[in-house]
């Protein structure tokens, strides 16, 4: 459910993102306009936002990959919960 998700973006990595099995929609959207809901934390490099995000569905063999001056909301089932099994990889920039 889109309402569930958390919209987030980090400051020192990018984020890959492999779907290895599984749908899913990722939320997808600009910092710009997007206010901060959870203030940066340096530690987990995670800082959360409230914003409108465009929806992209990945399936299997899908990646995103996700810069810094991206937010994402990922993990959104595109008909309610379903099972996902994902790579993340970060990349330190």
């Amino acid at each position: 459910n889109e309402a569930d998700g958390k919209l987030e973006g980090h400051n020192k990595y990018i984020d890959i993102q492999y779907v290895y099995s599984g749908i899913e929609w990722m939320g997808y959207c600009k910092r710009e306009g997007a206010s901060i809901t959870i203030p940066y934390n340096p530690e987990k490099d995670i800082e959360f936002f409230n914003g409108e995000c465009a929806y992209i569905p990945g399936d299997a063999g899908t990646f995103f990959i996700l810069y810094p001056y991206d937010l994402h909301k990922p993990g959104i089932g595109l008909k309610g919960p379903s099972e996902v099994k994902k790579v993340v990889v970060k990349v330190k920039v």
